[in-house]
């Protein structure tokens, strides 16, 4: 499971014992309160506002909402292709596609 906060997204290991909280992968003992998680979802793909595909030869910038266009275009291996959030700096990669089509936490 993942979870979505105003200026991340986290991939969750485990709920707190008081059910207040999510232990987060990665960080031994940071918790993340319920209050402060804006969605859940089971993948990270449902939690981007926004694809940013770079043409890996022209730099060339395309924003796709759609995650079959990303995974269409991913398939070709001529594009670097992130899963952005909107926060209150401006849009943010938190995302990027792997070697498996997969999108992985940055």
């Amino acid at each position: 499971m993942y979870i979505r906060t105003k200026n991340r997204i986290y991939q969750v290991e485990s709920e707190t014992c008081d059910k207040q909280g999510y232990y987060i992968e990665g960080y031994d003992y940071d918790v993340i309160l319920k209050e402060q998680v804006i969605k859940q979802a089971d993948t990270i793909e449902e939690l981007c506002d926004r694809f940013v595909v770079i043409n890996k030869l022209t730099r060339e910038v395309m924003n796709i909402v759609s995650f079959l266009t990303y995974a269409t275009l991913w398939s070709s291996c001529k594009y670097n292709i992130y899963g952005a959030i909107w926060t209150d700096k401006g849009l943010i990669y938190v995302a990027k596609m792997n070697d498996k089509g997969d999108l992985e936490l940055i």
